[in-house]
């Protein structure tokens, strides 16, 4: 399988992810904030779905090392957080969202390694 179909899913997840982290809020996302923490969980979910869609690429496009996914989606994180603090004020980059990120990709990883395992033998 070729690079753009196997991670087709995941390029088109991450530049919703992207635009959606980056966008001014509006009042819908103001609503949307259902509890204290939410962005927290938010972030969270967003990345379990980019990191299982990413291994899932990986599974099918041979020629990129996990590692490669591992580093890239870490640095994905990092940088909306960066843009969030100091390009697009607007929107308040942090710590504890980047945190977050990390623990999404692991839960990502961690949900495709036995989706792979038990669903693809």
């Amino acid at each position: 399988m070729g690079f753009w179909r196997s991670y087709s899913l995941a390029i088109t997840w991450s530049a919703i992810v992207l635009y959606l982290t980056l966008k001014e809020p509006g009042k819908l996302e103001t609503a949307i904030s259902l509890f204290r923490g939410f962005d927290k969980l938010a972030h969270l979910g967003v990345f379990v779905v980019l990191s299982f869609l990413s291994f899932w690429g990986t599974h099918h496009y041979k020629k990129i090392d996990s590692a490669v996914v591992w580093i890239g989606l870490i640095l994905f994180g990092a940088a909306i957080e960066l843009l969030q603090s100091y390009v697009y004020t607007y929107r308040s980059g942090s710590w504890f969202d980047f945190l977050a990120d990390i623990i999404g990709i692991a839960l990502g990883w961690f949900f495709f390694y036995f989706y792979r395992k038990f669903y693809l033998l």
